[in-house]
């Protein structure tokens, strides 16, 4: 009898033990006031389709492409403006991937029509530069990718020829369409009808109207 009575007393400390160690973890929640007048946050992914604000309640814009050319651009603007200044053409400069210019220029001694002629004579093709920085050097060939232009600048090295290569920059543009948020929200789907017979894919994103330097 004096086995069972400590067994069982040795069972219940364990169960009181394992109760206080779960009343130890169990955190107690933090208290939310919600405070008269405040305004909820909302995801941008939870107001598509819910209209823009408009007028004074909103500093916000709509902008909308890229669009294909400025005439195209021009011309939506117009047709969308209707005598008022609703929309407002956006120009933007891009960077786009470099081009590289393998080209040579240490003519020495030599004319420049002497060095095209003996390219000409050993089947390297080339000709003379007529504008730029690189004016009156001798082109070997422009690539996109930079890999082919060393490879061409290892092939003259070959022939005997120390060649260069210059990074051509290219900067396009892109034309878009800023509307304030107040016509946007109502001429919506005039908006859209116009995009759809175009080509090009269109993205619309909503800025700061001050953000964005317009040309009328």
């Amino acid at each position: 009898m004096k086995w069972i009575f400590l067994s069982l007393l040795a069972i219940n400390v364990v169960l009181v033990a394992i109760q206080w160690v779960d009343s130890r973890s169990t955190v107690t929640p933090v208290p939310y006031i919600d405070e008269a007048g405040s305004k909820s946050l909302k995801l941008l992914a939870e107001m598509s389709g819910k209209k823009l604000l408009v007028g004074k309640e909103s500093a916000m814009c709509l902008l909308v492409g890229p669009l294909e050319t400025r005439k195209i651009a021009e011309q939506m603007r117009e047709f969308l403006n209707e005598g008022s200044d609703n929309a407002k053409l956006v120009v933007q400069e891009v960077r786009k991937a470099p081009s590289y210019w393998v080209y040579f220029d240490a003519y020495e001694n030599k004319s420049v029509s002497a060095w095209s002629e003996e390219f000409k004579l050993k089947s390297i093709d080339s000709y003379v530069i007529n504008l730029g920085e690189l004016k009156g050097a001798l082109s070997l060939g422009v690539f996109e990718n930079i890999d082919l232009a060393y490879r061409l600048k290892k092939m003259m090295k070959k022939k005997g020829y120390e060649s260069k290569i210059s990074e051509i920059n290219k900067v396009d543009k892109e034309f878009w369409l800023l509307f304030s948020s107040g016509y946007a929200a109502e001429n919506q789907k005039k908006i859209d009808e116009m995009l759809t017979p175009l080509k090009k894919m269109h993205e619309k994103r909503e800025i700061s109207c001050k953000s964005v330097a317009s040309e009328k």
